[in-house]
């Protein structure tokens, strides 16, 4: 429900993802969040939102490596 722009959604990922590769948190925690806090902060959304939007982002792409995470743990015992 947030009014924002493809576009500006857009370029938000991307700069947020360069944000998040930068080798200063485990896999982008924090540096992802307060990339999306200052860019969302432009446009009037609030923090939270910004900060809700971003671990809505970081579940999407581990959403994919759950099943193979699961076989790798039931493996080891």
């Amino acid at each position: 429900s947030l009014n924002i722009s493809y576009w500006y959604v857009l370029i938000s990922l991307a700069i947020s993802s360069l944000i998040a590769v930068l080798p200063i948190s485990i896999s982008g925690l924090g540096t992802r969040e307060a990339t999306f806090i200052f860019l969302f902060s432009l446009i009037n959304i609030m923090p939270e939102e910004a900060v809700s939007f971003s671990l809505l982002i970081l579940a999407w792409n581990l959403l994919p490596v759950l099943p193979g995470a699961i076989l790798y743990v039931s493996k080891i015992k």
